[in-house]
């Protein structure tokens, strides 16, 4: 006698197990997509708030400052070179840096470099060593005689940081802020 063979039975475990991962993945979607909708209007306040700062050294304190609480971090520095100076602002003050230094951090910074794990990059100043997850941030653009450096962002909880997460947003927010420096700058000429 033939045995029979229950396909009906197979075809449907089949179906179900393929409508679960589907659901899965369609719930991860939503996930990212919510994630990155946040991360989109944080990334637009903080711009909104650099544009309506009324002088440099206020648009160095929004980013230093105001920055952590809008995009919520712990820890933001920018390392600029002007001219044949460089220096680091960060919440204690502006600190005078190897041109070098930076420029080698700007070379880096392509358009943006994330790294998680170990301690923050030295430009980070008394913050490195609390950083565990950092992107650096280019800023305008080497030999064109305007400034240009980084935008050190970061956070003490460590984070598995995905080439492709954000950075986009984060080029974003480093053009926006080279274009505020640059703006400044040539108004002050």
């Amino acid at each position: 006698m033939a045995r029979v063979i229950p396909f009906e039975e197979r075809a449907v475990a089949r179906l179900r197990d393929r409508l679960g991962e589907a659901e899965a993945a369609r719930a991860d979607l939503i996930a990212f997509a919510r994630g990155h909708a946040g991360a989109t209007a944080a990334i637009h306040e903080a711009v909104l708030a650099l544009m309506a700062a009324p002088t440099l050294e206020d648009s160095f304190a929004v980013v230093t400052r105001d920055w952590p609480g809008l995009l919520g971090i712990d820890c933001a520095t920018i390392a600029l070179v002007v001219g044949d100076k460089a220096f680091r602002v960060d919440p204690s003050g502006t600190f005078a840096l190897e041109r070098e230094w930076v420029a080698r951090a700007h070379e880096r910074a392509a358009p943006v470099l994330l790294r998680s794990g170990g301690q923050g990059d030295p430009l980070f100043g008394p913050d490195a060593a609390s950083i565990a997850s950092e992107a650096s941030i280019r800023i305008g653009q080497r030999g064109c005689g305007t400034p240009f450096g980084v935008l050190l962002i970061g956070e003490r909880a460590g984070r598995d940081l995905a080439a492709g997460e954000g950075e986009a947003l984060l080029a974003f927010l480093g053009r926006s802020l080279d274009a505020i420096i640059s703006r400044w700058l040539r108004g002050t000429d």
